[in-house]
């Protein structure tokens, strides 16, 4: 193990982290890198797992600061997979530093990025990304402690991610819908040359999905494409007076607005977030509101379901046709797949069959 790791006697033996005790060479490689990308930085020894990344906290002359490791599969996934070719000139601002900085620009509250790169960690190509340290709370952190707030907090988990659905940080020659309906094919030819599905299910999941994006319409609006879930914001300031700072740095990439925006963000950061925490379901409705109030403010389209709440239903089982192959897919490439792998095929079938 490196002397850094050894330094801080948490990341070692029986005292690493609970997930860690079977990834040991893993994790002594990217305390490596993190040596040698931030020489004059000690590890403070709090490390953060997403889904696709890691993160290491640490501290310098000027500060705290955060060093992020984007996990190889989804880097696969977007570029390099061959089932996954999307129009390369959509990725303008691919470049995290640049994508950060342009959202900043345009009063978005997101980290400052320091620098950027590339390691090898298991013989996967990594992306690292240094950035400056936030302060503050997750957002189910903080609506534990202040439960009373929280239509405000999601009407401002609206807003945010509606400001990120209303500006435009892509240049694409195909419409939202011919992009959306690409990306759900080639995870559809994956599945199927890999007998996940039947070819008639990948006919059927095409033909159903076709009609249900024609029926939403098209625009030419772009999508910052995150996992809109309270993990990734930060909730600082004061109780009173506070602000919702993002921290995903994840890519970028176009679809439909309503489908890949308002839908995703309400399935991810709503939906499944509350039944994973616990939640009353009969609290749901009321917050799906608050966040349709907030994205409103930014995407005009969205009043509508406002205003006819039975619409949100045909939108949610549409966007569960989008994500549902992907979500396979990505599962499958896993060495393990787990449980939500079966529920992920059953729920499509489920859908394909209902919306025939």
């Amino acid at each position: 193990m490196s002397e850094l790791a050894q330094s801080k006697g948490i990341f070692s033996g029986d005292n690493l982290p609970i997930g860690w005790k079977d990834q040991r060479s893993k994790l002594d490689s990217y305390l490596h890198h993190l040596s040698v990308v931030c020489p004059d930085m000690k590890l403070i020894g709090q490390i953060t797992r997403g889904a696709n990344s890691t993160t290491f906290v640490l501290k310098g002359a000027d500060g705290l600061c955060i060093c992020q490791f984007s996990g190889s599969l989804k880097v696969n996934l977007n570029f390099n997979n061959p089932f996954f070719q999307e129009d390369q000139s959509a990725y303008k601002f691919r470049g995290v530093k640049e994508r950060m900085a342009y959202l900043r620009s345009q009063n978005i509250a997101v980290p400052e990025v320091f620098s950027t790169g590339t390691v090898i960690v298991d013989d996967n190509q990594e992306e690292f990304v240094i950035m400056n340290f936030v302060k503050g709370i997750s957002v189910d952190s903080f609506l534990s402690s202040h439960p009373h707030k929280r239509q405000q907090v999601y009407e401002r988990v609206g807003v945010l991610l509606a400001q990120l659905q209303s500006v435009q940080l892509l240049e694409s020659h195909s419409s939202a819908n011919d992009l959306v309906m690409r990306k759900v094919e080639n995870a559809s030819t994956y599945l199927v040359r890999n007998q996940i599905l039947a070819s008639e299910h990948g006919r059927q999941l095409m033909g159903v999905l076709s009609r249900r994006v024609d029926q939403l319409g098209d625009f030419q609006t772009t999508y910052v494409h995150l996992d809109p879930t309270p993990v990734n914001m930060q909730v600082t300031g004061s109780i009173d007076n506070y602000v919702l700072t993002l921290l995903d740095v994840e890519a970028i990439n176009p679809g439909h607005p309503l489908i890949d925006g308002l839908g995703r963000s309400i399935k991810w950061g709503i939906h499944d977030w509350n039944y994973v925490s616990g939640g009353e379901l009969t609290s749901v409705s009321s917050t799906v509101d608050a966040f349709l109030r907030g994205y409103s403010q930014f995407v005009p389209e969205a009043t509508k379901y406002i205003i006819e709440p039975e619409l949100l239903q045909p939108l949610m089982v549409t966007t569960e046709l989008v994500l549902l192959p992907l979500s396979i897919m990505k599962e499958n490439m896993k060495e393990e797949p787990g449980e939500y792998y079966d529920w992920s095929k059953n729920r499509l079938l489920q859908l394909i069959e209902g919306c025939e």
